[in-house]
């Protein structure tokens, strides 16, 4: 990897750290929860009760690493036509509205959040983004506007959750800009969002030894991939580093396009034409860039996030959007994936 400069401008904003991951987020389709907290305690992990969101439309439990970043599993309570949401009712349309209600991942990662430090992070940036400093990492600025009102983010808004126990925690979302489809509906999620703890995050995050403690011995979080098109790759690097405020390292293989990888494929497919197995396997190289994102518990392994275009025929079709998520464990054990129709989870050992 090799690094690149890039003057990120946050105008007359005071410095406010924007790079500290938060949680990551695991959506199962409606009504499922309960499956999939089963298949994260066989893959070894710790899972721990949540509770229902203040909206009444999701519930989530949770999987807190020693580093207190933590995994979180959820799920819509109901599907969209369900009768708890009739047509033109405010309860359907705050279904509608919701930002995972339209996605096209059924199950899978479909969103993380960075810690949000103060309230004003949305116009830190923005002011990043909009004030033209972010190198694109190809030597361009990456200025301009996005969304609504010439940013990436929204104001912030309340949000919050009330424990099993019954204890009410509060918080405060910054969301990215979302614009509706031509029929109204939120389009796919594309940028993560920020979260703020209004209540004290030990309250959202109970990191004791015991909740922390894994099966599989997972200690933190190693790397997030996001995957991005050829034709979005380069604008999507540019938010990232206007949100994230460092600049990228960009990996040597970044001249591949997408016909490459199709011609990759046939040929593969050619020699051996009844093998689903090996064209699944076919890779190409793909533009990379990545960041050193910190946790809210200092570690000393280190979290990556790498963007890049996709280099298999899964992350293909996983389109724009987080795919896979890799766990550092202690012991030395040897790498091992689980993939599942649109997301990967992996681990790997630390000596």
């Amino acid at each position: 990897m090799s690094s690149v400069s890039a003057a990120v401008s946050v105008g007359g904003s005071a410095p406010i750290q924007t790079d500290i991951l938060d949680h990551i987020v695991f959506l199962s389709p409606p009504g499922t929860l309960s499956s999939t907290i089963q298949k994260f305690t066989e893959l070894g992990f710790n899972v721990l009760k949540g509770g229902k969101h203040a909206d009444n439309l999701t519930s989530n439990a949770l999987i807190i690493l020693s580093s207190k970043v933590y995994i979180e599993l959820i799920a819509f309570d109901h599907p969209l036509d369900s009768p708890n949401y009739p047509p033109n009712s405010p309860e359907r349309q705050k279904r509608e509205n919701h930002r995972w209600a339209h996605t096209r991942v059924e199950e899978g990662w479909i969103d993380f959040a960075n810690l949000g430090t103060d309230e004003g992070v949305w116009k830190v940036v923005n002011e990043r983004f909009g004030g033209g400093g972010a190198d694109d990492g190809n030597g361009g600025k990456g200025g301009g506007k996005g969304g609504e009102g010439g940013g990436l983010y929204a104001e912030p808004v309340d949000g919050g959750r009330v424990t099993t126990e019954g204890k009410v925690l509060k918080w405060r979302v910054t969301p990215p800009v979302i614009s509706p489809d031509e029929i109204g509906r939120i389009k796919k999620v594309e940028l993560p969002f920020f979260c703020e703890d209004i209540t004290p995050r030990e309250w959202r995050v109970p990191a004791s030894e015991e909740n922390v403690t894994h099966p599989s011995k997972v200690l933190a979080v190693s790397h997030l991939r996001y995957i991005a098109s050829e034709e979005t790759f380069d604008s999507t690097l540019v938010k990232f580093t206007a949100i994230i405020g460092t600049p990228p390292s960009l990996s040597s293989s970044s001249s591949s396009s997408s016909s490459e990888f199709q011609n990759q494929t046939e040929a593969q497919t050619e020699t051996q034409p009844d093998s689903e197995s090996q064209k699944s396997k076919a890779t190409k190289e793909a533009k990379e860039a990545s960041w050193s994102l910190n946790s809210p518990l200092f570690h000393e392994y280190g979290t990556t996030l790498h963007l890049s275009t996709p280099r298999t025929p899964a992350e293909e079709k996983r389109a724009t959007g987080l795919y896979e998520v890799g766990f550092w464990t202690e012991g030395g054990e040897e790498e091992r994936v689980v993939e599942g129709g649109s997301y990967r989870i992996s681990w790997k050992g630390i000596t």
